[in-house]
């Protein structure tokens, strides 16, 4: 299979107003910051009174580390508010002259006049020169637009490859000047068609409308016009209704994306755009079925608050993740995924519906289901693959699920569904490599059977995608894992977004029963790995109120879980209940550290901890005898704690998490908890020793973000050394990557813990082979 090699690749974001994060390879610039909640007002000079209607997709906790700014001017509230003056300290902002010195003294401001160019460079990343245009707004005040260009984006007919910001303005004459100098790849227009009032009457346009956007596209000639600045103030008299209904009357609805707010989305610099063909429509649907497929993209695209959580910056990527065609093939299901959840129609579904409809639509014999594998895999290297997925790879997707969909309905469906199959091969044989690279058995020539099954299997599912089959899910859901196994803590979120989307498209919840809630249950042990990693910043991508049937009452949650006399959903019960722990101290952080109005005050606080705390008791005290330890000895320096049921060992291992979190954020007026439930030790150690004593796999590879939080609270050098044995053993024995979070641990116990030399590496993979064998 050919491997895509990436391209110069831009990513854009679209947050409200004029504010949007764009993403040029390894450069991140946000432009004219505003994050106001909804309801805020502001008096123009004019006088007029404007309000915001809306609520900003994305806070200031939910950005990426911001590279540059480009300001159009900081004079007017709905380009730059006080949240977002907070952004422009030690950072690049490049803004109006009049501007500069308003900001002063900042020493990262530069004050640019129209057609002037600086250049920058960030880091030891590659020079851009930055051009500022020419704007009309506002009479007595001044403003710029910008160009953003770079040698390695290469050039077109002669002319530089560019990013285009318009800034506010109306269509001006000398903008067309722009042609002749750069070749536009993609063009940010600040449309709306603000107006305000004029000094002693009428009204004044200050930013363009559909008409005049149209015409700007005609004198530049992108390749696509991202709309900004149109929406949410009163001050705008022409919304998307009115800006599409006008392109669509010119007939070049085929250049103009709009964005959903807070969704990011790929371009490249290319001569074509990759967003759309001539015959393409705004939908992004056009005659030939090619126009949405994204471009290649760069390793340095993702972005969210993972980016300002605190993970070991020390993490080894493997060389499948630095595969270009990896990061491409990555990238294109990402995308596919988060496309087909923004257009799939509303449609419930049910597991027992589900897995007829998967037969239906495969369609396939086994034979020839086989056949789409046989120029890939040898008959041999398949059969081996099958056989480590069914023994090593199914256990930890079904670990709280004994009816065991991933281990026998999953197998029996890809005997029809070709996509599936390459899927379940792909991450069986991503394991076998990550065990042999982890026990220092290195991949012939770089070559991975995992990256061709991966991208076979996005090649074949992307079919699926584009019609909306329900099918997909579960396929993607292992593609997901199969990526998170090896990825970087920086990553993890973002593996896990498009799933996410898909779940709320078809309405997909940890109550809808048959295959697709055992899918749904996987992805949310994972998603709640997510929120443990952000270290109290984050909560689930999907929030925990949409893990229940919907119309639920969250007061109700713990009747949900008891209705269903489950052991496996009393374990799914842990999992939601250390959700609504991490939700809770991510409110609270963001209400008293970042100022966001999210209503989590003291008071609400404590009664949410208060109710919360007395549910992981009502949990414990309510176990079903399949989830109770078989034995317990109270050994030193850790307990040893058997159970017998899978779910058993990391529902426990949860409830002593959440203990953790919720006593390391005690509200101030609450007393202590009497007793060794109220001592976070006590819940450390237990964490330990459930992994010491039960060496299920997938027990052990989600227990690594409770390790990390338990180890944090460890004081001893004789502990820190069993632990960072066992953090080791997880990844050798599971080929999880697990030893990144050794360095957090050293850092938190305040030494650099010491690397295995390679016999102490052999002894003790050899150690763990006589106790497995």
């Amino acid at each position: 299979m050919a491997v895509m090699k990436p391209s110069p690749s831009v990513h854009i974001t679209h947050i409200g107003t004029a504010t949007s994060i764009t993403q040029i390879d390894n450069l991140t610039i946000l432009t004219d910051p505003y994050f106001s909640p909804e309801g805020t007002e502001w008096i123009g000079r004019s006088g007029a009174k404007l309000v915001n209607s809306y609520h900003p997709p994305l806070g200031l906790e939910d950005l990426p580390s911001i590279d540059l700014i480009l300001l159009s001017h900081e004079d007017h509230k709905d380009n730059l508010d006080d949240l977002g003056r907070q952004l422009l300290n030690g950072r690049h902002v490049f803004t109006t002259t009049d501007g500069a010195r308003g900001l002063a003294p900042r020493k990262g401001v530069r004050g640019m006049k129209p057609w002037e160019t600086t250049s920058v460079q960030i880091g030891g990343g590659p020079g851009y020169d930055i051009t500022a245009t020419p704007c009309q707004h506002l009479p007595g005040g001044e403003c710029i637009g910008f160009i953003i260009t770079a040698e390695h984006l290469g050039t077109t007919n002669g002319k530089p490859n560019a990013l285009y910001f318009s800034g506010d303005t109306v269509y001006i004459e000398e903008l067309a000047q722009i042609k002749e100098l750069f070749h536009v790849s993609v063009a940010l227009f600040s449309l709306g068609k603000a107006t305000v009032p004029r000094p002693g009457g009428g009204t004044l346009q200050n930013t363009m409308d559909g008409r005049q956007a149209v015409q700007l596209m005609r004198d530049i000639e992108p390749n696509v016009v991202v709309p900004l600045h149109f929406e949410g103030w009163s001050l705008f008299k022409e919304g998307r209704d009115g800006i599409e209904a006008v392109v669509k009357e010119e007939g070049v609805q085929d250049r103009f994306k709009f964005l959903a707010p807070g969704i990011c989305t790929k371009s490249s610099f290319a001569m074509i755009s990759p967003w759309f063909s001539p015959k393409s429509t705004a939908g992004g649907s056009g005659d030939t079925g090619e126009e949405s497929r994204p471009a290649n993209t760069s390793p340095d695209c993702a972005f969210s608050t993972h980016d300002l959580s605190t993970p070991s910056t020390g993490w080894q990527l493997d060389d499948f993740v630095l595969d270009p065609g990896y990061v491409a093939s990555r990238e294109e299901l990402r995308w596919l995924m988060l496309n087909t959840a923004q257009t799939a129609p509303s449609s419930p579904v049910h597991g027992d519906s589900f897995v007829s409809g998967v037969d239906s639509q495969g369609g396939e014999d086994p034979s020839s289901t086989q056949e789409e594998t046989s120029h890939l895999l040898s008959q041999g290297r398949r059969t081996e693959y099958f056989k480590n997925y069914i023994s090593q790879v199914a256990p930890w997707l079904d670990m709280f699920d004994s009816s065991r969909a991933f281990g026998m309905q999953v197998p029996l469906l890809a005997q029809t569904s070709p996509a599936l199959l390459c899927a379940i091969l792909a991450i069986s044989a991503r394991q076998m490599e990550r065990k042999e690279a982890s026990n220092g058995m290195s991949t012939p020539q770089k070559s991975f059977d995992s990256l061709e099954l991966y991208q076979e299997s996005i090649r074949l599912l992307t079919p699926l995608l584009e019609a909306h089959d329900q099918a997909v899910i579960p396929i993607c859901v292992i593609l997901c894992c199969l990526e998170m196994m090896s990825a970087s803590a920086r990553d993890w979120r973002r593996h896990l977004e498009g799933c996410a989307a898909l779940f709320d498209a078809f309405q997909v919840h940890g109550f809808c029963g048959g295959l697709l809630q055992a899918v749904f249950w996987c992805h949310a042990r994972m998603d709640l790995c997510g929120a443990l990693i952000s270290d109290g910043t984050q909560s689930t991508i999907i929030p925990p109120i949409a893990w229940l049937p919907p119309g639920t009452d969250e007061a109700n949650a713990r009747q949900c879980f008891q209705k269903m006399q489950s052991p496996d959903m009393h374990a799914n019960y842990a999992v939601y209940l250390c959700a609504k722990a991490c939700e809770l101290i991510s409110d609270r952080t963001h209400y008293d550290e970042l100022g966001v109005s999210n209503g989590c005050t003291a008071e609400v606080f404590s009664c949410r901890w208060t109710r919360l705390w007395d549910d992981l008791q009502a949990w414990v005290d309510e176990r079903p005898p399949e989830l109770l330890p078989l034995q317990t000895v109270e050994s030193r320096p850790f307990p040893q704690i058997l159970y017998l049921h899978w779910a058993a060992i990391s529902s426990n291992q949860l409830f002593h998490t959440a203990c953790i979190l919720l006593l390391g954020s005690l509200p101030r007026r609450q007393s202590p908890i009497p007793g060794v439930v109220g001592s976070s030790i006590w819940h450390a150690k237990r964490i330990c020793g459930i992994s010491l004593t039960n060496p299920h796999h997938g027990c052990l590879n989600n227990a690594i973000q409770p390790l990390w939080l338990a180890g944090r609270l460890l004081t001893h050098e004789s502990e820190h050394s069993i632990l960072v044995d066992l953090i080791r053993d997880i990844e050798s024995t599971t080929g999880w990557g697990t030893c990144w979070r050794i360095p957090d641990l050293g850092a938190a116990w305040g030494y650099s813990v010491r690397k295995p030399s390679r016999s102490e590496h052999s002894r003790v993979n050899s150690s763990r082979d006589t106790r497995t064998g």
